[in-house]
């Protein structure tokens, strides 16, 4: 959900993969419930956000919309709290997050790192590029929910 507002307000690239990440998780949420209705369990706790999403006339919601609702109703308070867009944007590596990871410099990694201890970028990196890489890549959505929501090879 942060990736949404930081791809336009601080690297101002394309927020467009995100909201397709939202979209893949909706219709993975669906395709699991046509295989075992108990997956609809995943769209508990989301009662304020069903009723955003109705209102605002957003079809085909799940627990991605529902959760990216529900985030864009707190993360700008915390933005605003938190000194605003400069820091929001300053506090993360959005550019090597968003725009190229792959194209990510050691050079680039190692002052970010030396300016944020305790940070794995390079973990970091790995799980933003596979989550972007769910809803750009969507042969998982339709695949069997047995064994669990996300794809075996989302760790």
């Amino acid at each position: 959900m942060q990736s949404v507002l930081a791809a336009m307000n601080c690297t101002h690239s394309d927020e467009k993969a995100w909201y397709l990440v939202l979209a893949s998780i909706d219709r993975r949420q669906a395709a699991c419930v046509r295989q075992n209705v108990n997956w609809e369990k995943l769209s508990d706790g989301w009662q304020a956000e069903k009723v955003e999403a109705e209102r605002l006339k957003m079809v085909n919601a799940g627990m991605g919309t529902f959760a990216y609702l529900r985030k864009m109703k707190e993360l700008p308070v915390k933005i605003r709290s938190d000194g605003g867009f400069e820091n929001f944007c300053s506090s993360v590596p959005w550019k090597m997050l968003l725009l190229a990871p792959e194209k990510t410099t050691t050079e680039e990694k190692s002052a970010f790192v030396r300016s944020h201890p305790g940070i794995d970028i390079n973990a970091t990196i790995d799980v933003v590029a596979t989550i972007r890489g769910l809803g750009l890549s969507r042969e998982w959505i339709d695949t069997s929910c047995e064994k669990g929501f996300w794809p075996v090879t989302f760790r």
